[in-house]
């Protein structure tokens, strides 16, 4: 019996490989367990996969090679096969879904077939922000055309609604990124279970060191002031691709580079850190690893960038400085630890900021949506 008067099945969408952990599929995986198990409907899950996984839940579809392309300053995992279009013709005939919710609507190329042959009431998430509209600009008249099929556009964030809004202006429904409570509430190894050290501050870093909007290089600076100003005292956790090839020979102090991480080797590094530093520099409409930080009591030290204060806004939960001032990263991370008292308030009001972005907060708002939509479709129709 569905929680969704009207809705009994959704296929979910997302243009990047099923296989690769990352914030646009974390959203995907979220929202499927809750539709599945809270909301109680009907879900597939459709995406491109580079074959590393295996799934054996016959809701989930792989469908596509994937290839690397690069993308608003960032290395993404799509696919550019041209062959999915009859598949995803066929998974639509034989699943009929009452919603189909793409993330990322304009990434190529899985998203583009699915509006093209979809039947059903259309929902779109967008996330993406920048300074680079080139991409949009090149393909607008196509992409006009594919938005005319989504019955309703969600953005995560006020950045993400300016930045696709500027080009393609509309109604737009702010819906924030969820994070999974439970997870970030899971066990641990004994060491994370021990809590921060309070003899060795522990950095972590997440995200890839070779995308410069990531601001990798900024933290390395960071780190070496630090260093200068209080040897020993610092270590620093770096997760992510790319970051197996880092070398600590030259760099200061303890670094660990721990390269790609699985979800369960994430939750014991954001539970085993002091701080969670974040320098990105541009291209982030929200922040998810602020927000995956926030639910096991972590601030952030990081850069200001647009979607970073948004989110943050005036809750106590982080320090954030001038973009690419090294030294002032370095100031807010010292800050931070060396006043116990603060970052005990701190990391309570982070875990309360994070549980106003859970699944039992934002489920219900995404059904809704999907509830009025399909009402006003059928309207329409009529």
């Amino acid at each position: 019996m569905s929680d969704a008067p009207g809705v009994a099945r959704v296929l979910l969408t997302t243009p990047y490989d099923l296989d690769v952990v990352g914030g646009v599929n974390s959203q995907v995986w979220g929202l499927y367990r809750y539709l599945r198990d809270t909301a109680r409907l009907e879900v597939r899950v459709l995406g491109p996969a580079s074959g590393r996984c295996s799934w054996p839940d016959p809701a989930i579809v792989p469908i596509g090679r994937v290839s690397r392309l690069r993308m608003n300053g960032a290395v993404s995992n799509l696919t550019l096969d041209l062959s999915v279009g009859a598949r995803v013709r066929r998974l639509l005939a034989d699943f009929a879904p009452d919603i189909v919710h793409l993330q990322e609507p304009f990434a190529p190329l899985l998203n583009a077939f699915v509006l093209r042959h979809s039947r059903s009431v259309n929902v779109a998430t967008f996330h993406t922000c920048g300074s680079n509209w080139v991409g949009y600009l090149l393909a607008w008249p196509f992409l006009r055309l594919q938005l005319a099929r989504v019955h309703c556009r969600i953005a995560v964030s006020d950045t993400a609604r300016r930045y696709v809004g500027r080009l393609f202006p509309g109604p737009y429904t702010l819906v924030p990124n969820a994070v999974d409570l439970d997870w970030a509430a899971g066990p641990l190894t004994d060491a994370a279970a021990a809590g921060p050290s309070s003899d060795l501050h522990e950095l972590l870093f997440v995200g890839r060191i070779d995308e410069p909007r990531k601001g990798f290089a900024h933290l390395v600076r960071a780190y070496e002031v630090l260093e200068q100003q209080f040897p020993g005292r610092y270590g620093l956790m770096v997760a992510g691709p790319g970051s197996e090839r880092l070398s600590a020979a030259g760099l200061p102090g303890q670094v660990r580079a721990l390269g790609r991480v699985s979800n369960g080797m994430l939750h014991h590094l954001y539970s085993r850190c002091r701080l969670v530093c974040a320098p990105s520099v541009a291209g982030e409409s929200f922040g998810l690893v602020l927000l995956e930080a926030f639910a096991h009591g972590r601030p952030v030290a990081a850069f200001q960038i647009p979607g970073y204060a948004e989110l943050v806004g005036a809750h106590p939960v982080a320090r954030l400085v001038p973009v690419g001032d090294s030294r002032a990263l370095a100031a807010a991370i010292a800050a931070m630890c060396g006043d116990p008292a603060a970052y005990e308030r701190m990391s309570s009001a982070a875990r309360e900021l994070a549980a106003a972005h859970g699944w039992a907060r934002i489920g219900p708002r995404l059904v809704e949506l999907y509830t009025a939509a399909l009402g006003g479709h059928r309207r329409g129709r009529g």
